[in-house]
């Protein structure tokens, strides 16, 4: 009996981009964004996931509300912990 194991790192063998595309707005939903079409995505894979998530937030036009919500937590960090240290 041949037996092989078949690893499909690039979506040469099966189309993942319906996965890809949820995974992705799944993501963005949990932070409030707005999520993306499977074709808006598509173009976007092949480069890891780290590249699609940049690139899907360049697509969308919302790098700048990741960025601002990013500051807006390190700056409310930084408030209580400069608070708590003067007490």
């Amino acid at each position: 009996m041949t037996q092989a194991l078949l690893f499909d790192l690039d979506g040469t063998l099966i189309d993942s981009s319906d996965d890809l595309t949820h995974a992705l707005n799944a993501a963005f939903a949990v932070h409030g964004l707005d999520t993306l079409s499977r074709e808006q995505v598509e173009p976007l894979i092949g480069q890891g996931a780290s590249a699609l998530i940049e690139m899907a937030l360049r697509t969308s036009g919302q790098c700048h509300l990741v960025a601002v919500k990013a500051l807006r937590k390190i700056n409310t960090e930084l408030f209580f912990r400069q608070s708590i240290s003067t007490v």
